[in-house]
């Protein structure tokens, strides 16, 4: 094994809060905030509630964080199940939530570059709610290149990185150096505080990179059971 599939845990979650914290706007997001420190309860209590599996609980804040909504979920999620108002009222406070943090970011002049997409999108068609959630997912994004690039630097001074995939990196050891930072664990533990003196919370996981290929692709078998 040479070779490491290195990615950001609930990347957009932890991007979203980091942007929120770094331009004081963390106010804005309590109901968030709560999901992110206690996810795995939040994710059990809505398997439970909707008798499913926290694979499929955990796709609900993904698609409320991406513009879509709890009924969204429901139908194409967590099919021949019923609405709970609970969880209803919580991905209602986390639509909320990310569309205020959205309008700030939005309107701060880092991200006056926006304005183009914005205009782009509009001689397309989109409604004001499609806007507002293309132009943070391409926000998010910048973000992550940003994060990206700071896991690349700190990483290729004992590692090589080969690729960049989606939110992470696959990195190989460059040679023995004897001083614990070719040990995986101390690097991803040091990149990650690279990150944060950055404004940026991540949390670093390695994921299997061979032993899979015979796995069913998700994505695919999501789209078979839906059509």
């Amino acid at each position: 094994k040479f070779a490491h599939d290195i990615d950001c845990e609930n990347s957009e979650l932890n991007l979203l809060c980091s942007l929120a914290e770094h331009y004081g706007m963390i106010n804005l997001l309590p109901t968030l905030l709560d999901y992110r420190d206690d996810r795995k309860w939040y994710l059990e209590q809505n398997a439970k509630i909707h008798e499913t599996t926290t694979d499929v609980a955990k796709r609900l804040p993904t698609i409320v964080l991406n513009g879509g909504r709890y009924e969204t979920w429901i139908q194409k999620c967590a099919r021949g199940t019923k609405s709970d108002l609970y969880i209803q009222k919580f991905a209602s406070k986390l639509m909320m939530e990310v569309r205020a943090l959205g309008a700030e970011v939005l309107a701060h002049p880092r991200f006056k570059w926006t304005s183009v997409d914005r205009e782009m999108l509009i001689s397309n068609g989109k409604s004001d709610g499609e806007l507002e959630s293309n132009l943070l997912s391409r926000v998010l994004q910048s973000c992550e290149n940003e994060v990206l690039g700071i896991l690349h630097r700190h990483f290729a001074k004992e590692w090589h990185v080969r690729a960049k995939i989606f939110d992470g990196l696959i990195v190989e050891l460059k040679r023995k150096s004897g001083n614990g930072s070719d040990d995986l664990a101390f690097a991803m533990k040091a990149a990650e505080k690279a990150c944060l003196e950055r404004g940026w919370r991540v949390k670093l996981v390695e994921k299997p990179l061979r032993g899979r290929q015979h796995d069913p692709i998700a994505t695919i078998k999501e789209a078979r059971s839906l059509m």
